[in-house]
């Protein structure tokens, strides 16, 4: 495939441990990748994808699509203005049962593939709204726990933030419920909150 000069680009939907060297053959192939979150594992493992994409010219994308939602771009909005004067705490919460009860051999609960519970599931999604609205975290408490035996790595997160900024941050996943997502920030002057009814992979609003 990435010989055939017909095919422009490939998407990866793979475990996470293998899109660093998929995104590295890609690149020397001169093809543009769409790789699903998270990129990698550790620092040193997406930044030699990264490196390789920016040496061969060719576009990388990443599955962060909620940071391109309307609903979330619009909050973005409103922080940058200023509308919602200085940010003083941003919480959020992305729940849901759709990943409740798999298998122990398959790589979405792999202690290895999918690390800290619902982290690299739901957690990453909010990770990246938090740095995309409020930049750098100075502080950071997290905490994992098990509640169903048959989630071995874990079914509830949670952690807390405090940012370069001086805001706070807080954030929960839990893996054995059904769906429940907010995003709310909260400012000096406004508040201004997100709620989803229905899962991103679904129809609704």
């Amino acid at each position: 495939m990435l010989n055939d000069p017909a095919v422009e680009a490939v998407v990866l939907a793979t475990p996470h441990s293998l899109h660093e060297e998929q995104i590295i053959a890609v690149a020397k192939a001169g093809k543009h990748v769409f790789c699903e979150k998270p990129l990698a594992l550790t620092l040193a493992s997406a930044e030699r994808p990264v490196a390789a994409c920016e040496a061969a010219d060719v576009v990388l994308g990443l599955g962060h699509e909620r940071r391109f939602e309307p609903a979330m771009q619009a909050i973005a909005r409103l922080v940058a203005s200023g509308e919602l004067g200085q940010i003083m705490h941003v919480e959020a919460n992305f729940s849901h049962d759709k990943l409740a009860n798999l298998a122990s051999d398959n790589w979405r609960v792999s202690t290895v593939e999918s690390p800290a519970a619902a982290m690299t599931a739901t957690g990453i999604h909010i990770t990246d709204a938090f740095a995309n609205m409020f930049g750098s975290v100075e502080q950071i408490y997290a905490m994992t726990a098990t509640r169903n035996p048959a989630n071995a790595n874990g079914d509830i997160l949670n952690f807390n933030v405090r940012f370069k900024s001086g805001a706070t941050g807080a954030f929960n996943s839990i893996l054995e419920t059904p769906l429940y997502m907010r995003y709310a920030v909260f400012g000096a002057k406004a508040w201004v909150e997100a709620r989803d009814y229905s899962h991103p992979s679904e129809m609704g609003t």
